[in-house]
């Protein structure tokens, strides 16, 4: 299907914002707080992290900001990729192609100010501020198919950070400049959604075999621990699944599959889909 016409996704001179400290300390002096981003990953960097802070997490920089110093620790090295934590009232609505980005962008988005925007490997991220209290979750347009993630915890990789498929995030027009006016015009849910996109209800699901609840209600957060850390699987050639023999039951025709992006998994034959690293090792137990 092509793009709608109306906006094209294109990216910024190339010299511009290619630094991921410079990156960083803008943000700072805009009042956003980054963190340290495996390169050519998405998990925090958990060696960098605990140089700074004693600790492995990125958590407490979703309530506090880092300073100039940390920055430079972080950042000044030779590779490094960059999160931008969403706290503060910063967003993202996560496109997960510019196609889908495109047909919002044609027919909403560009009535709307204050956006910065972001091309990712494959789609677009969309930065606004908000100030309600609402909770992250998928996004369906009108037809009912899924087109990204409302993200308003935990964090997103952002430019000029380096996918696992070697292709560059990069900000897009009005991208990083974008940012230091995006907390002076918060915007509700609904305006940022507009007429044609709705957060879509949590599915819960019964796994057959255990008994238990699986709920997608919570926002997706990256575990510092890959599910492809605890099973053997091989990746497919678009890089973004992988799939091997499921270690909950006698499995012969590898029906466990891994989304390597959003570090979840499920099991054809078991029955379950969309589980968190963290649940599958309370079931390895």
């Amino acid at each position: 299907m092509p793009p709608a016409s109306g906006y094209a996704v294109q990216p910024m001179n190339k010299n511009e914002y290619t630094n991921p400290l410079k990156t960083a300390q803008y943000l700072l002096t805009n009042g956003i707080s980054t963190i340290p981003i495996r390169y050519g990953d998405k998990r925090p960097h958990a060696v960098v992290l605990e140089k700074t802070t004693g600790n492995t997490s990125w958590k407490p920089f979703a309530s506090e900001l880092p300073d100039c110093d940390i920055l430079t620790t972080w950042f000044n090295v030779p590779v490094i990729n960059l999160g931008i934590v969403m706290s503060f009232g910063v967003a993202v609505l996560d496109f997960d192609n510019a196609h889908e980005f495109s047909y919002w962008f044609r027919d909403h988005g560009k009535k709307l100010g204050s956006l910065s925007l972001a091309r990712t490997s494959r789609g677009v991220h969309v930065y606004f501020s908000h100030s309600e209290n609402t909770a992250s979750g998928k996004i369906i347009n009108a037809a009912g198919d899924l087109v990204g993630d409302l993200k308003i915890s935990g964090y997103v990789v952002a430019p000029p950070s380096r996918h696992a498929s070697g292709k560059i995030y990069h900000w897009n027009k009005g991208g990083l400049a974008g940012m230091a006016n995006l907390t002076k015009q918060p915007f509700t849910i609904m305006q940022i959604l507009g007429p044609t996109l709705k957060i879509a209800e949590p599915p819960t699901c019964l796994a057959p075999n255990y008994g238990s609840t699986i709920s997608a209600s919570s926002p997706w957060e990256l575990d510092p621990m890959q599910i492809t850390d605890l099973v053997q699987v091989t990746a497919s050639n678009d890089g973004h699944y992988a799939h091997g023999l499921c270690p909950l039951h006698p499995d012969k025709n590898n029906s466990f599959w891994v989304n390597l992006e959003r570090n979840t998994c499920g099991c054809w034959t078991c029955g379950f889909s969309g589980i968190t690293v963290k649940e599958l090792k309370a079931r390895l137990r």
